[in-house]
């Protein structure tokens, strides 16, 4: 036989339905995650990402719905059984255990014979970039070092998904950002479907093939990276990611019946998929595509004045209000473009004005 495809759809959940105390984690949630992918449940605090993930790997069951791994329904099958691989918030190392001996535990419980416990051991702690390290006491080991232990260890049994709860949350930016390379480059190695949890923004972006922004229990979107946060379709989505401005317009027809938006007090023509009725609608423009610079060469240009100006490092973030009184965030590169108090000029592409749907 011969294992799932690259590109198939590994796991299904159509119309799953949880309920705690009163509280909604999912809502009629139907996702397909294809075999290979890096997966990334995204959303904040209480939207269900993390009950989700425990209803895949069995810790949870459905109220209703079914949840499919390789085609098999798996919605009252017990954990052990479904092949899945799965790391926590906590690394979980046995202390009284070397790191090699952490790596090859699944194995021995799963009856390996010990000489191919030792040599998926030695491959796992290769992978992970431990190979000095096996006979150390794990307790030893840096925050990271642990970290890969854990994803060595759910690795090993060869599971057909790995499932991640928020793994890097424990550790400090600069290991977290190092783990998040070394977990796609794991992936990339492997071609081990990896479901994965996080509330970070910038990490579900960073690693991602897709991600599916929860709220209350309901997918609000699910699409790759880079349309989630350059084009969302919905106010939660474009609210979600930062730097997107929400922006009140009113759209019209002209005598030819062709549509234009009046917004921040500039007229714009519309065109293209996705334009709403005439009257009140809402829209989105990115930070980085209001430009403070070379205004003349874009076609759309507001008037505006500047409120704050923030320094963010690699950005720097001009607070304006527009002529119709509606306030706007701007990013550029440079600190000396406008001083607050100052009125000034802002340029916009016109593809970069997008109508939200919901």
């Amino acid at each position: 036989m011969t294992g799932p495809v690259l590109g198939e759809t590994i796991v299904e959940l159509s119309g799953v339905n949880k309920r705690f105390d009163g509280a909604v984690t999912a809502n009629n949630l139907s996702l397909s995650i294809e075999q290979g992918e890096f997966f990334t449940l995204l959303g904040p605090s209480g939207s269900g990402k993390s009950t989700v993930l425990r209803m895949i790997a069995g810790l949870e069951r459905p109220d209703s719905g079914r949840i499919t791994i390789a085609g098999k329904d798996v919605t009252h099958v017990p954990p052990w059984r479904r092949n899945l691989g799965m790391m926590f918030q906590s690394y979980a190392i046995f202390p009284h255990m070397t790191a090699a001996q952490n790596v090859g535990y699944g194995l021995k419980v799963r009856g390996w014979p010990a000489e191919k416990i030792a040599s998926r051991t030695a491959e796992m702690l290769e992978l992970v970039g431990l190979s000095s390290h096996g006979g150390k006491n794990a307790t030893l080991l840096s925050g990271g070092e642990q970290q890969r232990v854990a994803l060595a260890r759910a690795l090993a049994p060869q599971p057909a998904v790995l499932l991640l709860d928020e793994p890097l949350s424990a550790l400090d930016e600069k290991i977290r950002r190092t783990m998040q390379s070394e977990l796609k480059r794991i992936h990339g190695m492997t071609q081990t479907t990896f479901i994965y949890v996080t509330h970070d923004q910038e990490e579900a972006l960073t690693m991602s093939d897709r991600i599916a922004v929860l709220n209350h229990g309901v997918c609000a979107e699910c699409d790759e990276p880079e349309r989630l946060y350059r084009r969302p379709r919905t106010r939660f989505v474009a609210g979600f990611f930062r730097g997107c401005n929400i922006l009140q317009g009113k759209v019209e027809r002209d005598a030819a019946g062709n549509p234009r938006v009046r917004i921040g007090g500039a007229e714009i023509a519309l065109s293209g998929d996705g334009i709403p009725g005439d009257g009140p609608a809402a829209f989105i423009i990115r930070a980085e595509n209001l430009h403070l610079d070379d205004v003349r060469t874009y076609p759309i240009r507001f008037q505006a004045k500047v409120l704050e100006v923030t320094y963010r490092g690699t950005v720097v973030d001009y607070l304006l209000q527009l002529a119709d009184g509606q306030t706007a965030v701007a990013s550029a590169t440079s600190r000396s473009l406008a001083a607050p108090g100052t009125t000034i000029m802002v340029g916009l592409a016109r593809e970069d004005l997008i109508a939200l749907q919901g």
